[in-house]
C-alpha cells in the first residue's frame, strides 16, 4: 500500500513503472526514454528522416520536424545533440554525432573522404571527385600547375635547367644576357660559341665574344683579306689577337711554313690565296722547263694554230726570256722578286704572262692573248694556268 501511495505522490512529477515502482530522474526501463521529466514510450526501430516518435503509442510519424532534446539512434549517444529523426549512426562513430563520418555534416561523405571534413568534392581523392582542381594536372601523386611549375614545365616530369623559370608552359632563363640554347641557360654576351645568339660560333676572324659581338684582341677586326691587300691582310687568332700573314701564320693561325723560308699571298680567281714557299732565288726560280695546265691554245681560221704545253725559262744576259712556240715573252731587267711579266709577238697575236712563283718549282699566272685587226677569224684568250717544273 505504501508503495502504491508514494507512485501516486510522486507520479506527477516523475511517473511509475508498470510495478508502480518510480524511477530516479534521467533512468527509464526498457522501451522507455526520460524527456521532461517522465518516461515515455521509445519507438523500436527508431524514426527515419522526416519522421517524429508519438511517445504516447511509441509509433514514428510523418511531418516530424525533430525537437533537439534526445537521440534515439545509437546506444552511447550523448543526449539532446540531435534532432530526433536524424539518420542513423554507423556503430563507432568517433564523433557520436549521428552523421556517418567524422567531423559531422549531416551525412553524404563516403570513407575516402581524404581532407576528413565531411565534404565531397572539396579535396583531391574524394570518392567519384576529379584528381586535380583546374588548371593543375596530376604529376605522380602531386597536382602541379603545367604553367607554373619550373619541375613539371609543360609537361610531366619536363624541369627547367639552372637560372631559368617556368612561364607559360615554357622555360626561361632569368639572368639578364642570357638565352635558352639547346637545354641550358647561356651567357650569349661572353660565350664564343653562342656569340650574340644560339649557335653563332666566332671563328678565327674574331674569337672573342664580348657585348654579343665577336671580336679579336682589342680591336673589333683584322686588316681584311680581299685582292687588293693580300700581302697585308691578318688573321685573328685566339690570345694572339689579328696575326699578319707571315711564316708562322700562313693562311691561317699556327700554319707554319718550315722548313721553308717565306709565306706567299696571291690573288686567284678573285680571292686571296696563301702558299708557303722557297725565299726568292732568280738563279733558280726563272731556269728550267714548266709544264703548264690548262694549255694555252689558239686556232685561226685558214692561218697556223698553237697549242702551248710548256714554257722555257731562262736568264738571258740579265733578260727573262719565257719560250712558248711560236711566241717569245721577254721582261728586262729580269725581276728581282717572284712576280713577273713577260710579253711577246707572233704575227698578229700579242701574248702577255703575268705570274708569281709559289715556290721554285711551281708559278701560277694569267696568260691574256690579243689579235689585231690584220687577222679575221682570229680570237683571243684569257687564261688562269699553273707551271709545274718538269
Amino acid at each position: 500500500m505504501r508503495s502504491w501511495t508514494a507512485c501516486a505522490l510522486v507520479l506527477f512529477a516523475f511517473g511509475c513503472t508498470d510495478d508502480g515502482i518510480v524511477p530516479p530522474p534521467g533512468e527509464c526501463p526498457p522501451g522507455q526514454v526520460w524527456i521532461d521529466g517522465e518516461c515515455l514510450l521509445e519507438c523500436d526501430p527508431p524514426c527515419g528522416p522526416g519522421e517524429s516518435c508519438d511517445h504516447e503509442t511509441g509509433e514514428c510519424i510523418e511531418g516530424g520536424t525533430g525537437d533537439g532534446s534526445v537521440d534515439h539512434d545509437a546506444p552511447g549517444d550523448p543526449v539532446g545533440d540531435v534532432p530526433i529523426g536524424d539518420a542513423a549512426d554507423v556503430p563507432g562513430d568517433p564523433a557520436g554525432d549521428g552523421a556517418d563520418d567524422p567531423p559531422a555534416d549531416g551525412g553524404g561523405d563516403t570513407p575516402a573522404d581524404v581532407a576528413s571534413d565531411g565534404t565531397v568534392g572539396d579535396a583531391p581523392g574524394d570518392e567519384g571527385d576529379p584528381p586535380c582542381l583546374e588548371p593543375d594536372v596530376m604529376c605522380g601523386s602531386d597536382c602541379v600547375d603545367l604553367m607554373t611549375d619550373s619541375r613539371n614545365c609543360g609537361a610531366c616530369g619536363s624541369a627547367c635547367p639552372a637560372r631559368s623559370g617556368c612561364v607559360m608552359g615554357t622555360c626561361e632563363c632569368t639572368t639578364s644576357g642570357e638565352m635558352m640554347c639547346d637545354g641550358a641557360c647561356i651567357d650569349v654576351m661572353t660565350d664564343p660559341l653562342n656569340c650574340g645568339g644560339c649557335g653563332a660560333v666566332c671563328d678565327e676572324s674574331g674569337p672573342r665574344c664580348e657585348a654579343g659581338a665577336c671580336m679579336c684582341g682589342p680591336d673589333p677586326a683584322c686588316a681584311p683579306c680581299d685582292v687588293l691587300s693580300c700581302g697585308t691582310c691578318e688573321t685573328c687568332c685566339p690570345r694572339e689577337g689579328c696575326m699578319a700573314m707571315d711564316v708562322s701564320n700562313c693562311g691561317s693561325c699556327g700554319i707554319d711554313c718550315y722548313p721553308l723560308d717565306q709565306c706567299g699571298a696571291y690573288e686567284v680567281s678573285g680571292a686571296c690565296s696563301f702558299v708557303c714557299e722557297e725565299a726568292f732565288d732568280p738563279s733558280r726560280h726563272y731556269r728550267g722547263m714548266f709544264d703548264i695546265t690548262p694549255y694555252a691554245s689558239t686556232a685561226c681560221s685558214g692561218r697556223p694554230s698553237h697549242d702551248i704545253r710548256e714554257l722555257q725559262f731562262r736568264d738571258t744576259s740579265g733578260t727573262l726570256t719565257v719560250r712558248g712556240t711560236p711566241y717569245l715573252l721577254t721582261q728586262s731587267p729580269i725581276p728581282t722578286t717572284a712576280d713577273f711579266v713577260v710579253t711577246g709577238s707572233s704575227g698578229c697575236m700579242t701574248v702577255t704572262l703575268t705570274g708569281h712563283f709559289r715556290n721554285a718549282d711551281v708559278f701560277t699566272g694569267t696568260w691574256v692573248s690579243t689579235v689585231s685587226v690584220s687577222c679575221p677569224g682570229c680570237f683571243g684568250e684569257t687564261l688562269f694556268i699553273t707551271g709545274t717544273r718538269r
